[in-house]
């Protein structure tokens, strides 16, 4: 360790770890700035306090920085990297012994599920190159098994980079394959190179005797090749005329030898999913499959999209997997279209067929590439894509390339195949540019999905002393961050979800666009009972209505029509009479009198009260002809049933359902049409939650029927579609679905986030429900439904009022200028890049310089880097020198991510320098002693407070 704190660092752990306290100890800045990394580091996944896992994932963020620095540069490394996360006592804490305070920092590249960011030594360049490796656990660290040039097997922890145990000694060549299989009831590695195997038992490190079956594999070895869905190896060997295949472990041969005369990629199992029956080999572009049953071909695909895999054919195996039982071939991009341009979607093509098995992952709406751009460009990199199994179902790793002059990655994402929707949400921390050709994808025994990925560093020579540092970043990916996929059920979007309540257990109720209706049990995730078919259009809402002992389901159409069913039996009761004029858009239902009422809205912009048991009208309630109803709901004001209704004019409107009177007048204040309602209790207060198309969340105090507080907003300000609220652990806790397919969740009393936007679906949100108190169910025009866990949107530590926006590009220029009000303002440009003969998207965006609150849209350009601002006369300088302590001082850059402070009439530095997480790309002053910097994609405000010995003075 640099400052020589080990032993210390030792002995501090092991006492908190014995009393307890370790997460107290966690949370401690001088701690955290004295400890030794390699250390520290492996015990950071026991932080348990919400504090604690923050302090930890602030730490990870700049682990590689960390090594080898001063406590003064760690401090301040921590000290912006707890700014960046929302940390604000951390962030205090830090600043105490250092002359500059972080005032707020953008946090666009933190990421909490970041394990580790290694430096560009042999270890982590072996973990995203070709050299043999194998994520597991060992001594419950999470571990990649790497192979050396010599054949010895190492143990690599991936949060230290470091060695665990003794090395493995090998066969004195390099590996060509490694695989690690459970026999016995232990682990056992598998390893081959220079014609022979090896096996190890991965607990005790020690050699074990490879065993010969009755047909001992003949001919010269070839390697290992995955033989999926299972993962199991085979070890495959060639004697110049016939390919063999057996398993490593026992010898036993598996199927029959085949004639081959080329290399073979990977063996996979056929449709059954149950014996592997296939081998596939990628030359020249084409993939050719052979029955391993037969040994003649099976197919040779020549599609358009597939020379991408020619240049690389050693990692053609990571292109196939196994999706619904058959082997797809799963490729980046798409074909070309006549300018030569790639459509940025994932193709999955069967391998025993060649067809393209459904539509594209992604969506030709210009919308999804705003959400989660997929690969595009002139070209697709050969190894853009790489799939893994997860519990059967495969996953897919794709990396974003901009254009070719310009390949960073904004957006790394992990795609379930098997549903088409993200498997969770995109991760962060990747800077730079990104080397998609060493990316990596993984599944540990556990459930953990582990993701590495290479980042380039900055050009060498632009400027002085800018060297080019090389990462390897580390995500891991727990069960819990996912949420569940809700298998078969509707063939097109699903339109409305209820909560009902079967045989004592929760059930959901789901009405789709293809006109049908399901029940589904959310424990088994699968439909229970029919199809409810009875529609001749989509239907577009439903409501589960108790009767008596039993419950009903109501479900409603595009034509108008109400169907009820009993939900034990799936019998169909009836329909209503027709009475909507139109299509019924929206039902509830309540209990009047202590008898059940129906509540239809449709497009003529009526409310119908209805008996459900007699299937007959009640009554109807309207004050406002000609509106379209879209969003229905109940409450209870003053011990009184009410009725809500919203519509296209945006407007609340409340009825008392016993008299059927109005209840005071309309309440507005959407700028558009109200989408959804919902309905909850806030500090004992009955409270109404409206969602509209403007993006924005309202509540109502039904009581006094009024606003409470300014509208809730979305980060990316979409119109709003779903929304569902409850109570849980005491907080009042809505949900809204937008039309980019994300989901956020909402504390109503802090009137925050619960977490960053839940990426669960590929389209729009059309409806949402909380089943129990605590998981939510979401359904999207992408036919797929999402149960989410609590710990999904709760259970990372960020911090909901991290200063907006986030910029999606490298930071490029900063000014200060005079905004409204007088009040100083800072402009920053993002994006930029040049490419060809144009400059590609310029995003300029003003934030308050003291809070770092976004003022106004971001405004883009195409003309070029944005020099003026529109907020004020005066044209915003930059400046680079600025009045401190009452002298002049000049900040200079020194490499390329540390910023100087001199004294301008000595020369001398009045501080230590100041080192930034990321590479500083400009910086800007102001006379009262603010400094912005912007690096990689954050910027940060900074404000002096005077050196240590001038405050001692003080």
């Amino acid at each position: 360790m640099a400052d020589g704190r080990t032993a210390p660092t030792h002995r501090a752990l092991e006492q908190a770890r014995s009393a307890g306290s370790l997460d107290e100890l966690l949370v401690d800045p001088e701690f955290l700035v004295r400890a030794d990394p390699y250390i520290l580091l492996p015990v950071l996944h026991r932080a348990g306090s919400p504090a604690a896992r923050s302090a930890a994932a602030v730490y990870r963020a700049s682990a590689h920085r960390h090594v080898g620095a001063d406590p003064v540069t760690r401090r301040q490394l921590l000290g912006v990297d707890a700014a960046r996360l929302g940390d604000h006592a951390l962030a205090a804490g830090l600043a105490r012994e250092l002359p500059w305070r972080v005032v707020w920092s953008t946090g666009s590249e933190m990421d909490t599920r970041l394990l580790a960011s290694l430096p560009g030594t042999v270890v982590a360049r072996a973990l995203t190159t070709s050299v043999p490796k194998v994520f597991t656990r060992v001594e419950g660290c999470l571990t990649a098994l790497l192979g050396e040039r010599d054949g010895t097997l190492i143990a690599v922890d991936l949060a230290t980079g470091q060695a665990v145990g003794d090395p493995m000694p090998g066969h004195g060549a390099r590996l060509d394959g490694l695989a690690q299989v459970r026999a016995d009831g232990r682990t056992v590695v598998v390893a081959t190179g220079g014609g022979a195997v090896r096996l190890w038992d991965l607990e005790t490190r020690r050699p074990l005797t490879v065993p010969r079956g009755p047909r001992e594999p003949r001919g010269e070895i070839v390697g290992l090749t995955r033989a999926l869905p299972d993962g199991r190896p085979l070890l495959m060997t060639w004697d110049g005329r016939l390919l063999h295949l057996s398993d490593p472990v026992t010898g036993e041969p598996v199927g029959r030898p085949l004639p081959h005369t080329r290399r073979v990629d990977a063996v996979v199992p056929e449709s059954d999913g149950r014996s592997p029956a296939l081998a596939v080999s990628v030359a020249d572009g084409r993939v050719r499959t052979w029955d391993l049953a037969t040994g003649r071909p099976r197919r040779t695909l020549t599609h358009r999209g597939l020379p991408i895999l020619a240049g690389h054919p050693e990692h053609a195996k990571d292109h196939i997997a196994v999706l619904h039982g058959r082997p797809v071939l799963v490729t980046g991009g798409s074909d070309p279209d006549r300018y030569g341009n790639g459509g940025g979607r994932l193709q999955i093509r069967s391998l025993l067929t060649g067809e393209l098995l459904g539509a594209p992952v992604g969506s030709d709406d210009p919308r999804s590439d705003s959400r989660f751009p997929l690969p595009s460009g002139r070209r697709t990199m050969p190894n853009d894509v790489d799939t893994a199994m997860l519990d059967g179902r495969p996953l897919a790793l794709v990396v974003k390339w901009q254009n070719d002059c310009c390949p960073s990655a904004d957006r790394i994402q992990v795609w379930d195949l098997a549903s088409r929707s993200l498997y969770a949400p995109p991760l962060r921390g990747c800077p730079d540019r990104v080397s998609t050709r060493f990316s990596t994808i993984a599944a540990v025994d556990d459930g953990t999905v582990l993701v590495a990925v290479r980042c380039i560093g900055p050009r060498q020579g632009l400027e002085p002393d800018y060297t080019r540092e090389d990462l390897v970043k580390i995500w891991a990916l727990g069960p819990e961050q996912a949420p569940r996929h809700l298998d078969g059920g509707h063939s097109g979007p699903v339109r409305a979800v209820a909560a009902t309540v079967t045989a004592g257990r929760p059930a959901l109720l789901t009405g789709g666009s293809d006109g049908a209706a399901r029940l589904w049990d959310p424990e088994s995730s699968r439909p229970t009972g029919m199809r409810l078919s009875g529609h001749r259009s989509a239907v577009r809402a439903v409501a589960s209505v108790p009767v008596g002992e039993r419950r009903l389901a109501a479900t409603a159409d595009s034509d108008g029509t109400v169907c009820l069913w009993d939900e034990a039996t799936g019998r169909f009761e009836g329909r209503l009479p027709e009475h909507h004029s139109g299509s019924v858009q929206a039902l509830a239902h309540a209990e009047v009198g202590g008898l059940p009422v129906l509540l239809t809205g449709g497009r003529d912009g009526v409310v119908r009260l209805w008996d459900p048991a007699a299937r007959r009208p009640l009554g109807e309630l309207s004050d406002s002809p000609g509106r379209v109803i879209h969003a229905l709901g109940t409450a209870m004001v003053g011990g009184r049933p009410v009725a809500l209704a919203g519509g296209t004019d945006g407007a609340l409107r409340l009825w008392h359902l016993d008299t059927g009177h109005p209840l005071g007048v309309a309440l507005r204040g959407h700028r558009g049409p109200l989408s959804t309602v919902a309905t909850t209790v806030l500090s004992g207060v009955p409270v109404c939650v409206t969602a509209g198309q403007d993006g924005t969340v309202r509540l109502w105090d039904l009581d006094r029927r009024r606003a409470l507080g300014r509208p809730l907003t979305a980060p990316a300000a979409r119109p709003l579609r779903a929304l569902a609220a409850t109570v849980t652990d005491g907080r009042a806790v809505a949900a809204a679905g937008a039309d980019d397919g994300t989901v956020v969740v909402w504390d109503l009393a802090s009137r925050t986030p619960l977490g960053p936007p839940l990426p669960g679906h590929s389209d729009a949100v059309l409806a949402c429900t909380f089943i129990t108190r605590d998981t939510l169910l979401t359904a999207g025009r992408d036919g797929t439904l999402r149960l989410w866990s609590p710990e999904t949107y709760t259970a990372r530590p960020d911090a909901p009022d991290r200063p907006r926006p986030e910029h999606t590009e490298r930071v490029m220029g900063l000014a200060t200028a005079v905004g409204p009000a007088g009040r100083p303002v800072l402009v920053s440009d993002s994006g930029g890049e040049y490419c060809g003969n144009a400059h590609s998207l310029h995003v300029r965006h003003v934030q308050d310089l003291a809070t770092g609150h976004p003022i106004g849209e971001p405004v883009p350009s195409y003309e070029g880097p944005t020099t003026t601002a529109a907020i004020t006369p005066a044209e915003p300088m930059p400046a680079y020198t600025a009045v401190l302590d009452g002298s002049p001082v000049s900040f200079s850059f020194h490499g390329s991510d540390t910023v100087r402070a001199r004294d301008a009439a000595t020369g001398r530095d009045i501080a230590p320098p100041l080192c930034l997480p990321l590479t500083v790309n400009s910086l800007t002053t102001t006379d009262d002693g603010h400094l912005a910097i912007a690096f990689g994609r954050e910027v940060a405000v900074l404000e002096w407070q005077g050196s240590p010995h001038h405050r001692q003075q003080q």
